[in-house]
């Protein structure tokens, strides 16, 4: 409890002090998009197959540093889990991730801007369930009391944004890997996922 209100702190703060800066050291968005999870061992990364679609919304702050070098604060809602043809585990996090984002600026060729980030966030469990499936139904068993109620992690991805006039539309691509367990009785699976979102930078 203690550390989701460190978290909860810091990113007011963050998003306190970007409210007293010139409008041109920062930048807000919205965006959305899906997520492609997987739970397994950390370095278990060729087996891989209970691959199950989720959905991802969030809203960030960006602070510009510098021209190129950027530091950006996220609060999200993301959804997790893994998938076969018996058994759907479905996780809902509020994700917090503090990034570095790194631009490679403007171009003569294009009018693409390419991005580069990396960080880590901190997740804070909404929900899980889990869906056994057989022939006749689906039963659904609540499972969120033997899940961990935090996760932290570490995140990167690219992204590519198209200017229009003062605003930008963008297009991302990230990795998140869990850094411990979300299971109460397994302390080797970790969440793992690749998201892809479309966003608008004000």
């Amino acid at each position: 409890m203690k550390t989701n209100k460190k978290y909860s702190l810091l990113l007011a703060l963050i998003i306190g002090m970007t409210t007293n800066l010139e409008a041109q050291n920062f930048k807000y968005g919205v965006n959305a998009g899906t997520n492609f999870s997987v739970q397994s061992e950390t370095g278990d990364l060729y087996n891989n197959d209970d691959i199950k679609q989720g959905w991802h919304a969030g809203i960030y702050v960006n602070y510009f540093l510098t021209e190129n070098l950027s530091l950006q604060a996220e609060l999200n809602y993301d959804q997790k889990g893994s998938e076969n043809d018996n058994i759907s585990s479905n996780y809902e996090y509020i994700t917090i991730p503090l990034l570095a984002k790194w631009s490679l600026g403007k171009s003569n060729i294009t009018p693409l801007n390419f991005n580069f980030y990396a960080g880590s966030y901190f997740g804070i469990l909404a929900g899980a369930k889990r869906n056994l499936k057989n022939i006749e139904n689906t039963e659904t068993i609540d499972i969120k009391s033997n899940s961990e109620s935090n996760e932290f992690g570490l995140l990167g991805g690219i992204g590519i944004s198209y200017p229009i006039k003062s605003s930008s539309i963008l297009l991302d691509f990230r990795i998140g890997l869990g850094l411990n367990s979300f299971d109460k009785s397994d302390n080797q699976i970790r969440n793992k996922y690749f998201g892809i979102n479309l966003g608008y930078e004000f």
